[in-house]
């Protein structure tokens, strides 16, 4: 019931809101490796919401919230990591921005299904040399 009074009034506003999954890319993240590396690295997430109203009145615009916490996620975790690592821990790194994300828009009435990074990061040691 409550999600359809949220809805009718999204429409009435001429606002929509999905709760179908949505594919949000992340965008290029200039990132500083532990072993001071720069790389450029960028993601997609998938993510829905699951309580309409919580997305409506938790934040403004739970897309852009999304995306900015994604980005600063995105920059934080790989961050933590050598390049060797980011390289070869993608499982590892994909889940541990999924989880952060996750805990960070439950409130909005979030859920975050999946994130991937994309794959090669661009870097001035990329490609690897022997």
């Amino acid at each position: 019931m409550t999600i359809l009074v949220v809805l009718g009034v999204l429409a009435l506003l001429g606002l929509a809101l999905s709760v179908r999954i949505v594919t949000m890319p992340i965008q290029s993240q200039g990132i500083i490796t532990r072993d001071n590396v720069s790389v450029d690295v960028s993601a997609v997430a998938y993510y829905r919401v699951v309580d309409a109203t919580k997305s409506v009145v938790a934040v403004e615009n739970v897309a852009a919230a999304i995306n900015q916490i994604a980005q600063t996620t995105l920059r934080k975790v790989v961050g933590q990591h050598t390049l060797d690592q980011t390289l070869a821990e993608t499982d590892t790194i994909n889940q541990a921005i999924r989880q952060i994300l996750d805990g960070a828009t439950e409130d909005w009435g979030v859920l975050v299904t999946l994130v991937e990074l994309n794959w090669p990061p661009t870097s001035s040691a990329w490609p690897p040399t022997s």
